[in-house]
């Protein structure tokens, strides 16, 4: 499967985001990309012009067994934070969801994106202390 995670990648490093391609691409194009769904070579030319790369440098392969694996890791990983979370603040996972959105955004972040940023989450399991 092709990805554009390279992609995202790229335009953090450079300071942009991805609705700053809306100055080249259309927002269905966007969403394409944001889907891992096929775009035209012309539109990755209209990429590579505006970030100034090559096209290996803003696409990727990734086999279908490599995705299957890494979907395993990331539910594994965020069932994991979840539990340790319950353990520290001696609260079920649904109320520690229930308590704190910023842990149901990161969780639906990392499901979809792969990041997880505890920050957030952290500071809202302190709170559950104080009620």
């Amino acid at each position: 499967m092709i990805t554009y995670n390279k992609l995202w990648i790229l335009l953090t490093e450079k300071g942009l985001k991805r609705t700053d391609l809306l100055n080249i691409i259309s927002p269905t194009t966007l969403a394409k990309l944001g889907k891992n769904a096929s775009v035209t070579t012309d539109t990755l030319d209209k990429i590579c012009e505006y970030l100034e790369c090559k096209p290996n440098d803003i696409i990727d392969y990734v086999s279908k067994k490599e995705l299957e694996e890494n979907a395993k890791k990331a539910e594994d990983t965020v069932n994991n934070i979840l539990s340790l979370m319950e353990n520290v603040t001696g609260l079920s996972i649904d109320e520690i969801l229930s308590k704190s959105p910023e842990a149901v955004e990161q969780y639906k972040n990392y499901i979809k994106n792969g990041k997880f940023d505890l920050s957030g989450m952290l500071e809202d399991t302190k709170k559950f202390d104080k009620e």
